[in-house]
């Protein structure tokens, strides 16, 4: 009985010494505005400012804090960002909210870049700024981009002893 109680206190000890934080992530959604009209001649247009957008598509990322502890601002290496890449610019980031709603909402960027050889095509994404992610919150982002359905990628997750996984907590 005791080195069942001896091995329950350092198993108790290293757990709490080393607590497991991890952030989950996910599209919820990766939908077109609209689907191509056929036939007719109709022509449906999207356009944001004076540009039109030919594809647009709405986007919804979700971050889940979903470890044993929150994750601090400190634990993102030399204040980098979290940066998603959607393989096309961002045009507008439409909302971000937190669950729970009184949890303090990171920075959100739009980051963008010229593809070399393409005559001016644009590829972008979001950076999540260095903050407070609370175990237990989820941030969902909503953005406007304007392009074909690409996998949304993390391509760069500088967050020292957090895990990170591209799946939503309880999936299989």
């Amino acid at each position: 009985m005791s080195v069942l109680v001896g091995g329950l206190a350092v198993w108790a000890t290293l757990r709490s010494a080393n607590p497991k934080r991890k952030i989950n992530w996910w599209v919820r959604s990766n939908t077109p505005l609209f689907e191509r009209l056929a036939g007719d001649g109709a022509m449906l247009t999207v356009s944001l400012g004076t540009a039109r957008l030919t594809h647009p598509r709405i986007i919804e990322l979700i971050l889940s804090c979903s470890g044993d502890r929150d994750v601090t601002a400190e634990m993102f290496y030399e204040r980098k960002q979290i940066k998603f890449d959607f393989d096309h610019a961002v045009a507008a980031v439409l909302d971000v909210s937190s669950d729970p709603a009184d949890a303090l909402l990171p920075g959100i960027d739009k980051w963008q870049e010229l593809i070399p050889g393409t005559g001016g095509m644009q590829r972008g994404g979001l950076l999540v700024e260095p903050s407070l992610l609370r175990r237990g919150q989820t941030v969902t982002v909503t953005v406007l981009i304007d392009g074909e359905e690409k996998p949304v990628r993390c391509v760069q997750f500088p967050l020292v002893d957090v895990e990170q996984s591209n799946v939503r907590p309880g999936s299989p």
